[in-house]
């Protein structure tokens, strides 16, 4: 559908919507079929001199064609023929516009009854707290993690020297070995597992220590006694296999009464995880034992071997969660993830297909063209030179 602008005269391709408003010079479209009148040479203000006398009661100047406005009513259009080497073309129409995407519901807001503590929690020491300087009876803090620490070397070393002696047994296999370098391997085996029970059995004594004198002090802070009674921590913490359960119950009790929950969790899980691994590898080599074959040998010590590695890292991992009690707060640091805008601003969410409106309600009556821009005009459409 082409409409002609009355002013400049241009011919704009409106698909199949009308327009009022020339893009252009802003103005007057005509109605569809309707073509803008000739301009005059010049304007007259009054007949010449020698005209004659105009039939009606306003003057028409001699070179204007059709009929003339009236107050009574509007000039009727009259359609004129395109000059020689001009003809119409029909434009197909644009594609209809896509359908717009529904947002999905957003659901319900949120509502809290009550303050939400999910961010950063600020731990005030109470005054006169000595819980930072605790160690567990009369063993200051550094003889504890040098403890720890120690236990994790003999460990290490036990491994190494049952894998020492698994290689030694494969060798064997093929050539033979002499008989002191055979002695050697069983006593390193013999010195460094007595070493290893010595000093796991000074640190989980000494550690328990800690567990009851730390309970207590926390627990006196806050204002009353400690449920638990210390023969029933030193169950819970000493009696093998009941301490897979009963040392991560006691240290979680632990880490939320002092507000170090969300930092100590993980690293309790992963040492309940890595301390029960031991003892089911522990329990595994004493069912499978075979000590009359020589492969049952050379299985024992690999079983073993392994199962020493796993102690050191779960003891290694035990470390971890005592320098997370023991630490001053502030020493961790601590990571909260903030939204921020983005440096290209906002993104809308029909970013990826512009022409498409937000809503339905925003695609009625709107142009077939992209949003934003106006219909563009059909030079081929103009006709040059008409008026």
């Amino acid at each position: 559908m082409i409409q002609v602008c009355s002013r400049c005269g241009t011919q704009w391709n409106v698909r199949e919507q009308r327009r009022y408003w020339c893009p252009r010079c802003r103005g007057t479209l005509l109605e569809p079929g309707m073509t803008a009148p000739p301009r005059p040479a010049a304007s007259m203000s009054r007949p010449p001199v020698g005209a004659p006398a105009p039939a009606g009661k306003y003057w028409v100047p001699p070179t204007q064609q059709g009929p003339v406005a009236t107050p009574a009513g509007r000039p009727q259009a009259r359609p004129t023929r395109l000059p020689a080497g001009y003809r119409w073309i029909a434009v197909r129409p644009g594609s209809p516009p896509a359908p717009a995407r529904r947002r999905r519901p957003l659901g319900p807001t949120p509502r809290y009854a009550y303050i939400p503590r999910w961010g950063l929690v600020d731990h005030i020491e109470p005054t006169g707290s000595s819980r930072q300087g605790i160690a567990g009876g009369a063993v200051p803090s550094r003889i504890l993690d040098r403890l720890l620490l120690a236990t994790i070397i003999t460990l290490a070393i036990t491994s190494c020297t049952h894998f020492l002696r698994y290689a030694l047994m494969v060798y064997n296999r093929g050539a033979l070995i002499p008989r002191f370098v055979a002695s050697a391997s069983n006593g390193l085996v013999l010195i460094s597992v007595a070493l290893a029970f010595a000093v796991m059995a000074a640190t989980a004594w000494f550690l328990t220590d800690w567990m009851i004198a730390r309970r207590a002090e926390t627990y006196r802070d806050l204002g009353f006694d400690d449920p638990r009674s210390p023969w029933e921590i030193r169950v819970l913490c000493l009696l093998p296999i009941a301490n897979i359960v009963g040392i991560p119950l006691l240290l979680l009790e632990l880490a939320k009464i002092e507000n170090r929950w969300y930092r100590q969790y993980r690293n309790i899980m992963w040492w309940t995880v890595l301390w029960a691994a031991t003892w089911l590898l522990a329990l595994v080599t004493w069912v499978v034992r075979d000590s009359v074959t020589v492969q049952g040998i050379a299985d024992n010590a690999l079983f073993t071997a392994i199962d020493y590695a796993v102690a050191a890292v779960a003891a290694w991992r035990l470390r971890r969660v005592y320098e997370g009690f023991t630490a001053p707060e502030g020493h961790h640091r601590a990571v909260r993830w903030l939204a921020v805008e983005s440096p290209q601003g906002p993104v809308p969410l029909d970013a990826d297909r512009p022409d498409v409106p937000p809503t339905r309600d925003a695609n009625s009556g709107a142009a077939v063209e992209p949003v934003g821009t106006e219909p563009a005009a059909l030079d081929r459409d103009r006709v040059v030179g008409a008026w």
